[in-house]
């Protein structure tokens, strides 16, 4: 696993978390 792919993961994972909390608040 690169260090690339998981810097990539943990964004996507960022995205979800900051996408749910958006939902959460309307």
């Amino acid at each position: 696993m690169s260090v690339q792919n998981y810097e990539q993961q943990h964004n996507y994972d960022l995205i979800r978390v900051n996408r749910l909390s958006t939902f959460e608040n309307y």
